[in-house]
């Protein structure tokens, strides 16, 4: 993940989280806001309920990584947190990938805030 994909200033993730509309999926969801920037950004947020091992934590955000570079030209630009489930555990890579390209075909759908 290039820089420039990275949300990482706390009044941007927390703009996001206040003002950004959700997106619901069965392994995980969506929260998603309008942005200015010319790419999107997104951050992955994968609680320690979902795994105690830091190295199933890692790979989940590696997956979902790799699914955003793989698709980046087809995301919005929109900034966007991934908030990962327990239930993600018991899916394959393709599983994982169906569900992600389904939100964000969602959020293409309807963009604006």
């Amino acid at each position: 993940m290039q820089k420039i994909h990275s949300l990482r200033l706390k009044k941007d993730i927390d703009f996001v989280f206040r003002k950004g509309k959700k997106c619901t999926g069965q392994v995980f969801y969506l929260k998603y806001a309008s942005s200015e920037k010319r790419s999107p950004r997104y951050v992955i947020i994968v609680s320690s309920k979902v795994s105690k091992k830091a190295t199933m934590r890692n790979k989940i955000r590696r997956q979902i990584k790799e699914i955003v570079r793989k698709h980046q030209k087809f995301i919005p630009v929109v900034d966007f947190a991934v908030f990962v489930q327990k239930n993600v555990l018991g899916k394959k890579f393709r599983e994982i990938e169906k569900e992600m390209l389904f939100l964000l075909s969602r959020i293409k759908q309807n963009p604006s805030i």
